[in-house]
């Protein structure tokens, strides 16, 4: 943000801020703005839509801009890849955790043996 603004004030547009004025004030003012506007500023997703905004900007502007002049300039936000959760995969892991607990159950009271166990289990990797 602040090399932006200090690009900005190179321009010497109308209505400009004094270079005397309290710089780091404007800065944070800035700050505030886009953060109301777009969240949290996540550096990695928005320095590069923060410093196309003020590029696009620079040949256009006569007049020194508000925030949300810059602001609606800003590209989109990267979509964020959607993962796809199958509920059945989560429905069969289930029934099968349901089914070894049963059989190791069985197993540890004497009803089936360590056999019939293995054999169980040989169908339950598959």
């Amino acid at each position: 943000m602040d090399q932006n603004l200090r690009s900005l004030m190179l321009l010497r547009l109308a209505f400009s801020p004094k270079v005397d004025q309290d710089y780091p004030k404007l800065v944070a003012l800035w700050t505030f703005a886009f953060t109301k506007a777009i969240g949290r500023i996540d550096q990695r997703l928005d320095e590069h839509r923060i410093n196309k905004a003020f590029g696009d900007s620079t040949h256009k502007l006569t007049t020194w801009p508000s925030p949300a002049q810059i602001i609606e300039l800003m590209p989109r936000r990267p979509e964020v890849k959607q993962v796809h959760h199958d509920p059945r995969h989560t429905e069969d892991a289930g029934s099968t955790l349901a089914q070894m607990t049963r059989a190791l159950c069985d197993l540890s009271e004497g009803i089936i043996t360590k056999d019939q166990f293995d054999e169980m289990m040989k169908g339950w990797e598959s």
